[in-house]
């Protein structure tokens, strides 16, 4: 066996370094997708510093073929460091056979990064606007009336707005009962509002007013409370006196 001479004798080493992100973008129906975004140095000049930024995504799944890469483009730098542009930070992967949005397509944000000359390159995506389906676990009642929602995969949405109302005649309401009441033909037109606006009180969140106490149910607990204490205590002297006959028995 001979090894040929192939006349490969100068080795062209990389001009810069290369950096890695990886990270985990959800489509419509909330599925998980992995795509992996890499920047090279594409060339300098006296002014600025390009680089080029590939996008792949082993989930791409276009009409024919294989094909993994789902977007590219160009990051102009200038003598400082400072992002300046971008050609494109536009990504786009196709979902053909899956019933969700296609393609999903999202944009990057690169006026985050810098293009200053380290020992080691890094590239990281720092904050996104995509989660994983999740279900309501709580929910908070702000000062201004806005009902938000916490939800399991750490989301947080408003749900509602809380409408208040204020009448020139508030005496004139009428009771439905439980702490209920209703506009009467005395209270006037209603004001209503957002908390705090013309003149309507506000919210306190977590808080409960005194007004909300239902003092029929609490007299009635109370009353029930205080027979059942008296119940209890005719029955321990009642065991009390068999006692005190049973050692008198003996005597």
């Amino acid at each position: 066996m001979t090894t040929p001479n192939l006349a490969f004798g100068i080795l062209q080493e990389a001009q810069g370094q290369s950096a890695v992100s990886d990270f985990i973008v959800y489509d419509s129906l909330g599925v998980p997708l992995n795509v992996r975004v890499t920047a090279t140095l594409e060339g300098r000049t006296n002014e600025q510093t390009i680089y080029r930024w590939y996008a792949d995504s082993a989930e791409n799944q276009p009409i024919s073929g294989t094909d993994i890469a789902v977007g590219t483009g160009l990051l102009y730098f200038d003598g400082n460091g400072n992002f300046v542009s971008a050609t494109n930070d536009s990504i786009a992967i196709d979902r053909v056979g899956v019933p969700s949005v296609n393609p999903l397509q999202f944009d990057l944000d690169f006026s985050q990064v810098s293009g200053l000359a380290t020992q080691e390159a890094s590239l990281a995506a720092t904050r996104q606007d995509g989660s994983p389906p999740g279900v309501l676990t709580s929910f908070v009642v702000g000062e201004d009336g806005t009902l938000r929602g916490v939800f399991g995969n750490g989301v947080t949405r408003d749900l509602g707005q809380l409408q208040l109302a204020r009448f020139a005649n508030p005496v004139g309401l009428e009771s439905r009962g439980l702490n209920v009441f209703a506009k009467g033909v005395n209270t006037g037109l209603p004001v209503q509002g957002a908390p705090g606006e013309n003149g309507i009180g506000g919210v306190i969140g977590g808080a409960l007013e005194l007004s909300n106490t239902d003092i029929g149910k609490d007299l009635v607990e109370l009353v029930m409370a205080s027979t059942q204490y008296r119940g209890n205590s005719r029955v321990i002297t009642t065991s009390q006196q068999l006692l005190d006959e049973l050692l008198n028995l003996r005597r």
